[in-house]
């Protein structure tokens, strides 16, 4: 089970940049306090999300929103060694019967490529990962 702690190194999950981009004020305090101590990072899978939603809405203005935010990111890009994380992850959760979604299987194994804590506020699917860190984000 992941745990639950206060936030050095992160990787910033899509919940929170979602929240951030919607000017949600919690959100909008930990992304600026998280880029005071550096640059934010994301997951190349974050930006897919994020890509994904902002097409489907009907304010073609949040792929702009989406391309702002994430030039002044610094975006991880998977791996081989992400790839074999992620077959980890994934087995051992298939093996109990459960499931999560693949991207989000793919953040996680970026965190723990890159032995980040993950903020995020979804912990439903991510305090079930083994030896992810989660930080908490308000």
């Amino acid at each position: 089970m992941a745990r639950e702690g206060a936030c050095g190194n992160v990787l910033v999950d899509t919940d929170v940049i979602i929240s951030f981009l919607r000017n949600y004020p919690p959100a909008v305090e930990f992304v600026r306090e998280a880029s005071r101590s550096g640059r934010i990072r994301v997951s190349l899978a974050t930006v897919c999300e994020l890509f994904e939603g902002a097409t489907m809405s009907a304010d073609k203005n949040k792929v702009l929103e989406v391309e702002s935010f994430v030039s002044s990111c610094e975006v991880i890009t998977p791996s081989v060694k992400t790839a074999r994380v992620f077959g980890q992850i994934a087995a051992n959760i298939l093996k109990r019967g459960e499931g999560i979604p693949e991207f989000d299987l793919l953040i996680a194994s970026s965190a723990i490529e890159f032995n980040e804590q993950l903020a995020t506020r979804n912990t439903r699917h991510f305090n079930r990962i083994a030896g992810l860190k989660l930080c908490a984000t308000w």
